[in-house]
């Protein structure tokens, strides 16, 4: 079963890069892990796949994906308790796919960007379910409208503090002055 959903190019799901910065491409990308790879559908790798499909079987341990991310094992622990990640066990160990590794850039990124964990939930999900991916865009973009609106009138209200600020500032040390003078 493959994993699709926002903020991490396919880049990431490949290799130890990790997520771009910035720009579109950061904010949505078709990210999948149950393609056909082959001589016609390849991935990046030789003209067999093979080290497409090495890629894919690899796993991490919670350690190498905390160290990675620059995160925590318990913030790891936390989003599997949330069940954003589910990881496979062998004994009491936890064993991360492809698929983990891709889940748990997408909900970084997300909470970079502001989404709650429900919001970051129903983006990731939607690839597994109807609507798909048509539905997964549309409900995004409502998300990023409403992320931007919230955003553009904190940046509204900082800009009146400061003015507000500036005018105080600007009193106080005319008060000073005349105190001083005196």
């Amino acid at each position: 079963m493959g994993a699709r959903g926002i903020a991490v190019s396919s880049r990431a799901a490949r290799g130890p890069a990790g997520p771009p910065r910035g720009g579109y491409a950061a904010a949505y990308v078709n990210v999948s892990t149950n393609r056909p790879v082959g001589k016609t559908g390849g991935r990046a790798g030789g003209v067999d796949g093979t080290a497409a499909a090495d890629a894919r079987s690899r796993t991490w341990t919670i350690t190498e994906l905390a160290a990675e991310f620059g995160v925590t094992l318990r913030t790891i622990r936390w989003y599997e308790d949330r069940g954003l990640l589910t990881p496979q066990r062998l004994g009491s160990q936890r064993v991360f796919t492809a698929r983990d590794r891709v889940r748990l850039a997408l909900v970084l990124r997300g909470r970079r960007l502001g989404f709650s964990l429900e919001e970051i939930r129903t983006i990731i999900d939607m690839y597994d379910a109807e609507p798909g991916e048509a539905g997964q865009l549309r409900y995004l973009l409502q998300q990023v409208e409403r992320r931007r609106a919230d955003l553009l009138q904190r940046q509204r209200d900082l800009a009146q503090t400061l003015a507000e600020l500036d005018e105080l500032q600007v009193r106080c040390r005319a008060d000073l002055t005349r105190l001083e003078g005196r």
